[in-house]
């Protein structure tokens, strides 16, 4: 089987390639954005393509088509939100090349990326605690309690993100944001649930963690296992309600003894090693979704705590 890779820069990259790495009879070939000197995975996988940025979707398809073709890919592997949003809505234009794209259904994906919409699927679901969302352009500005936090309704990465102080404040965004949505700010520890579901329900795994330190960008540096029944419970409900087919991440802040459901982000988390840490191959059993094998059965819990650190690596341009 051949698989490609996309984003091989980004932080999960480096535990999804070596994880199928060690798949007798698995290739893999990687893209990203930047050169191969920039990058330290390019050194891992077969072969290495640079390719335009999603954001040039036009150039960004036909890259991606041109390296099926040349390596005779299998399925895709989308490491990143805006390489997700293009190939979920672009995936029967890779099956007829006969490549798979291995996401979730796309108007569940639909709804993950998009915030409004992801507060409005769970708002009445008493299985979940939502965080009150409105859009910014409708919050009436003689209601607003402060602190807010202000979000693109399709952001990633923390991307965007605003908290406010102040009434001004307030005024001046409403006036020149659009897409935006408001929340109250609740402060917490964030917790990352990844879940690995079968496309038929019929097995689904949950892996938890609080994550102690956190970078800017929203990935975790130091994180501890967690095994709160209510917390899996919401995350395996979430799951089944949205149709996952293989692995995503699911965002919860705990605030005042309640777990509030954050994002949803239809692909690998950043903190995936993680999870393969605490005991189950999450690479490969989203892989397995989409070849029609079983997943494996949730492992037994194991309290850790775990941190990650930044390796330099010194290449050399030719």
């Amino acid at each position: 089987m051949n698989i490609l890779i996309t984003a091989i820069g980004s932080f999960a990259a480096e535990s999804v390639i070596t994880t199928l790495l060690n798949r007798p009879g698995t290739q893999v070939i990687g893209c990203d954005m930047y050169p191969s000197t920039w990058n330290t995975n390019s050194a891992l996988v077969r072969h290495f393509y640079q390719i335009p940025p999603a954001r040039e979707e036009t150039a960004f398809l036909q890259a991606l088509l041109d390296i099926c073709r040349r390596e005779y890919i299998d399925i895709i592997f989308p490491l990143t939100d805006p390489e997700v949003d293009i190939l979920s809505a672009q995936r029967e234009v890779f099956a007829q090349e006969g490549v798979q794209i291995a996401l979730s259904p796309a108007a569940e994906i639909a709804i993950c990326r998009d915030k409004w919409l992801l507060f409005k699927k769970f708002q009445h679901d008493p299985a979940v605690h939502v965080i009150p969302t409105k859009e910014l352009n409708e919050y009436p500005i003689g209601a607003v309690q402060l602190p807010l936090l202000i979000k693109p309704r399709r952001g990633r990465s923390s991307e965007g993100l605003r908290i406010v102080n102040t009434l001004d404040e307030f005024a001046l965004w409403q006036r020149t944001l659009q897409d935006f949505i408001v929340q109250p700010f609740l402060p917490g520890y964030v917790h990352v649930v990844d879940v690995v579901r079968q496309a038929d329900g019929s097995s689904a795994v949950a892996l938890a963690r609080k994550e102690l330190i956190r970078t800017k960008n929203g990935a975790g540096m130091s994180v501890e296992t967690v095994n709160d029944p209510t917390l899996l419970h919401a995350a395996h409900h979430i799951a089944n309600e949205l149709n996952i087919c293989g692995c995503i991440n699911i965002e919860f802040i705990y605030h005042n003894h309640r777990f509030y459901l954050m994002d949803i982000n239809p692909r690998f988390s950043a903190g995936i090693a993680f999870s393969i840490k605490a005991g189950y191959d999450v690479v490969s059993n989203h892989l397995n979704c989409f070849t029609n094998t079983r997943i494996e059965a949730q492992p037994p819990f194991q309290p850790l705590t775990m941190a990650r650190k930044l390796v330099e690596v010194i290449t050399f341009s030719p």
